[in-house]
């Protein structure tokens, strides 16, 4: 009678434990159809009813950490399309200025820790203005393009080129000499001339575009930050818009009796 009771209520006792660590229990059998009978009946119900549930609980689970990576992904996305809107110019899908400033701090700190030289460029397009007048709006859109791809064409790993508003353009050449800067520079002013001429070339009044391009070399004017660099990369910019534009001028250091002179023609 002993063993009669206690080896189902020992196989009870281990199905429940299984059970209870997360395993599937085997099925208890069901040798009568008494007392002990009714509970194995009993038990078998039980933990199909639980192991049924776990699945549907595991399955569930499941899809929500699904969705949660998706959403993360999407959410991933947006943010990194929010960044590129708020650094990017819509029209060339060049950097804006606001990209352009936070790179200038990084290259000036870099060229100074390296004790490497770098190049600001500024350029401005010479008679865009006219087109906009002649020809409209959109002809003047499609020149703003073609000097983005352009500038991108001849924009090379680590360097960046933006636009920093209308139709002034820059760009920051990482790690470079004088002869190399002015070169590229003399480059995108020969691309885009030819270029730009082509996609004139529809019309019948000739209206010439062209770019004046100013260089400033980092260590050679010896500036110590972004603002004083672009500042020099302006005067050689200006430089070349009085020498009859359609030209590459560098920033030359101001010697003391060129600034004494100055400074007495101001007063």
């Amino acid at each position: 009678v002993m063993r009669r009771w206690t080896k189902p209520l020992s196989e009870l006792v281990t199905v429940t434990r299984r059970l209870a660590a997360g395993k599937p229990p085997e099925p208890l059998l069901v040798r009568s159809m008494d007392e002990l009978g009714f509970l194995a009946c009993a038990f078998n119900e039980m933990a199909s009813s639980l192991m049924a549930s776990r699945r549907e609980l595991v399955d569930i689970n499941a899809s929500l950490e699904q969705r949660v990576k998706d959403r993360t992904a999407e959410l991933h996305e947006a943010m990194t399309k929010l960044d590129e809107m708020a650094s990017t110019d819509a029209l060339t899908h060049l950097a804006n200025r606001r990209a352009f400033n936070s790179a200038l701090t990084r290259f000036v700190e870099d060229s100074r820790k390296s004790n490497g030289d770098m190049a600001a460029i500024l350029i401005d397009l010479d008679g865009f203005k006219p087109v906009n007048d002649t020809y409209g709006h959109d002809v003047g859109d499609e020149l703003l393009v073609l000097t983005g791809k352009v500038l991108t064409k001849h924009t090379h790993d680590f360097d960046i080129a933006a636009r920093l508003g209308g139709d002034e353009f820059a760009m920051l050449i990482r790690r470079t000499t004088e002869e190399e800067a002015v070169e590229r520079a003399q480059a995108i002013l020969e691309d885009f001339t030819a270029e730009a001429a082509k996609l004139l070339s529809r019309f019948e009044q000739d209206v010439p575009v062209s770019m004046s391009v100013g260089v400033a070399m980092r260590r050679k004017m010896r500036a110590t930050d972004g603002e004083t660099l672009i500042r020099y990369a302006d005067r050689a910019l200006y430089a070349a818009k009085g020498s009859g534009k359609a030209c590459v001028r560098v920033a030359e250091p101001v010697r003391e009796d060129e600034t004494s002179d100055t400074t007495e023609e101001a007063a």
